[in-house]
C-alpha cells in the first residue's frame, strides 16, 4: 500500500517506517496496543427492556443493563420486570419510564448514580479496568471488604508468633504489648 512520503515522522520511529508504510504502521500499532489515552476512552451505560427474553408464562419483560467500554460490552439482567402495558411508558431517550411513580425509575437512578460515581473517581485510570469489572463495581458485586489492620495484626500474631517455639516468651510479650499500643492508638 503506497501512502506517500512523509517528512514529519517522529524521531523515535525506525527509518524503515518513514516512507511507504507509515500510516499502516500506526494502524497496526493501534490494533496491537490498548487505548490508554483517557480522553479517547469511551464508556457508556444503557438500560433497555429485552423483548427476546420475555417470560412465556407470565408475559413479563426483563430489564437489562449494558455497559460499553471501547466497543466491548458487558450485559446483565436487572431485578426489574415490566408488563406489556408498561412498555409504552418506556422512554428510550431518557432510559426511564414516563410514569414517575414506578419504582423501577428509582432503581435505575441508583445504578446510574453508581456509574457516574465510578467515572468521577476513576476517569484517569479507566484503561486499567475491563468492562466486566466496571459492571461488577457499578452493580456492587464481588466487592470484598477491605481487611482491617487490627484483624490482620491479630491473625499474624495467632498464626506466626504464638506457635513459634524458637521465640522467647519475652519477645512474644513484646509483640502483644505492641499490638495493644496499636489498638489503643487506633
Amino acid at each position: 500500500m503506497f501512502t506517500g512520503l512523509y517528512v514529519s515522522a517522529p524521531p523515535e520511529l525506525p527509518r524503515f517506517f518513514v516512507g511507504f508504510g507509515f500510516n499502516l504502521f500506526h494502524r497496526l500499532l493501534e490494533l496491537v496496543s490498548p487505548n490508554t489515552n483517557p480522553e479517547k476512552m469511551k464508556l457508556s451505560i444503557l438500560f433497555y427492556p429485552h423483548m427476546d427474553k420475555t417470560n412465556p408464562k407470565t408475559g413479563r419483560i426483563p430489564m437489562y443493563l449494558r455497559i460499553t467500554l471501547n466497543r466491548k460490552k458487558a450485559e446483565m439482567r436487572l431485578n426489574v420486570e415490566i408488563t406489556e402495558t408498561d412498555l409504552p411508558k418506556w422512554d428510550e431517550a431518557t432510559m426511564r419510564f414516563t410514569d414517575r411513580n414506578m419504582t423501577a425509575n428509582a432503581y435505575l437512578n441508583s445504578i446510574d448514580k453508581n456509574f457516574e460515581d465510578f467515572i468521577y473517581h476513576n476517569a484517569t485510570t479507566l484503561s486499567t479496568y475491563n468492562v466486566r469489572t466496571i459492571r461488577n463495581i457499578v452493580m456492587g458485586m464481588n466487592t470484598k471488604p477491605a481487611p482491617l489492620i487490627l484483624a490482620y495484626v491479630e491473625r499474624y500474631y495467632q498464626k506466626a508468633i504464638v506457635p513459634n517455639a524458637q521465640m522467647a516468651d519475652g519477645t512474644k510479650r513484646n509483640y502483644r504489648k505492641a499490638f495493644k499500643h496499636l489498638k489503643d492508638f487506633l
